[in-house]
């Protein structure tokens, strides 16, 4: 041993006692039995395939690339949504509103006025809905001067007042694959079937008769006739009729367009 370890042979009792830990590191192993060494355990097959499974998922890149949320205005239009900046002070009307915001008067003038009353007295409910915070006066006065009173003795008015139910500036959200669309937007139903994507909109006028719902959209445009109004919001109005329809549970019966600067209904088929 002393040989193998290199140290001096002969009797010296000066030599210090090797531990026996030396001598067993020393000692070379008296077999090699492959049977003795750890066996890998055997992989387990559901478990393979699990990971195999999660390894090989890949992202659905054709839901990432879908807008979760669309306003009606937005998936009814074809072109591209475009930045709007103030109009010049010339595009003005004359109480100092562009067309957008003489739109966002008369319909918050007809969401909130009293319509008995406004049929009786109009310039009064104005100020009514002024005086009580619902207008301010750039607004107010931008409601007297349009033709809304032509609304109150119109067909429709009649109609309305013998409604069983009326809702005003209902809004809703619905998932665009329940709406089955079809025609123009035949190709936004395919893309978003099987999805959840969302449409989200605010129903100017709804009101229910016997044999079933009608929805009215008030349309300010100036310089559009009844083709070019139809023109610009036939699909938004159908939109809306097949979101009712689905919300309601019930038949939409007739469906139109009030122009306020035409002081008339413009049926639209749906």
């Amino acid at each position: 041993m002393r040989r193998i370890l290199q140290l001096p042979c002969g009797s010296d009792s000066s030599q210090p006692f090797l531990p026996a830990a030396v001598w067993e590191a020393a000692d070379p192993p008296a077999h090699n039995n492959a049977k003795d060494e750890p066996q890998e355990p055997a992989a387990d097959p559901a478990l393979t395939a699990q990971l195999a499974a999660q390894c090989s998922w890949q992202y659905q890149s054709r839901l990432a690339e879908l807008t979760a949320k669309y306003g009606v205005s937005e998936i009814s239009k074809s072109e591209e949504n475009k930045v709007h900046l103030d109009r010049p002070r010339f595009e003005t009307d004359a109480n100092g509103l562009t067309g957008s915001e003489f739109g966002t008067a008369v319909h918050t003038f007809m969401q909130y006025a009293d319509f008995e009353a406004a049929a009786k007295d109009l310039p009064a409910e104005i100020e009514r809905c002024h005086t009580g915070g619902r207008l301010t006066g750039r607004q107010a006065e931008a409601v007297r001067r349009s033709r809304i009173a032509a609304f109150f003795t119109s067909p429709l008015y009649a109609r309305l007042k013998q409604a069983k139910r009326i809702w005003r500036e209902q809004k809703f959200m619905v998932r665009i694959a329940d709406l089955s669309l079809d025609g123009p937007l035949a190709e936004i139903g395919a893309q978003y079937a099987g999805t959840d994507g969302m449409v989200t909109g605010i129903m100017d006028l709804v009101f229910e008769e016997e044999d079933g719902i009608v929805l009215v959209d008030y349309k300010t445009d100036s310089g559009k006739d009844e083709a070019a109004l139809l023109e610009a919001y036939t699909e938004q109005v159908r939109l809306y009729a097949k979101a009712l329809g689905l919300l309601m549970k019930k038949p939409v019966r007739d469906c139109c367009l009030y122009s306020v600067r035409h002081c008339k209904v413009i049926p639209v088929e749906v």
